[in-house]
């Protein structure tokens, strides 16, 4: 409860960069309500979206790193920060284990870092035609602009043939 006490409502809006790439680090975030999404260095790729429940931020606060992605808001959202002093008073005020702590958050980082590199990985085959990752996103791109075609023709003779209402 103590800990929650010390957290700070934030708000932001779409396109918002809530934690840029490279940057030094020393809080963490909540996500309450809205979407965010976890950016690549080069602000090409979009590792993940993050929604309300989810949190961002841990690796800097507990390592004390650059922040190894850029976070931004996809539409508005309501996050809670918490900062690194913060968290410190109260564990210390607690007589917390912190190794312990720091083994539960080194555990996360692998596991960050791990499908961080397996997403890389696949976007890289995603761009060698003689890959299957290749075929199958190409195949779905290639559905997917028939499926819009065929709306936007539906829309058309419904809305522009001779005998249309809307005409």
């Amino acid at each position: 409860k103590a800990l929650a006490l010390s957290l700070k409502p934030l708000r932001f809006t779409a396109g918002d960069t809530i934690i840029q790439y490279g940057d030094l680090g020393a809080e963490m975030y909540f996500i309450e309500t809205g979407t965010v999404e976890v950016v690549s260095a080069d602000d090409k790729t979009v590792y993940c979206e993050l929604t309300a429940g989810s949190f961002f931020g841990e690796t800097a606060l507990f390592f004390k790193q650059h922040r190894t992605a850029t976070i931004r808001a996809c539409r508005f959202c309501e996050a809670l920060l918490l900062t690194k002093a913060d968290l410190d008073k109260e564990l210390i005020s607690r007589e917390f284990d912190l190794s312990r702590m720091l083994a539960i958050f080194q555990d996360l980082q692998k596991s960050n870092n791990y499908r961080n590199s397996a997403m890389q990985a696949n976007l890289k085959a995603s761009e060698n035609e003689k890959s299957k990752l290749y075929k199958l996103v190409r195949k779905a791109m290639e559905e997917s602009d028939r499926t819009k075609e065929s709306w936007i023709m539906r829309m058309k003779k419904k809305h522009f043939s001779p005998n249309a209402h809307f005409r």
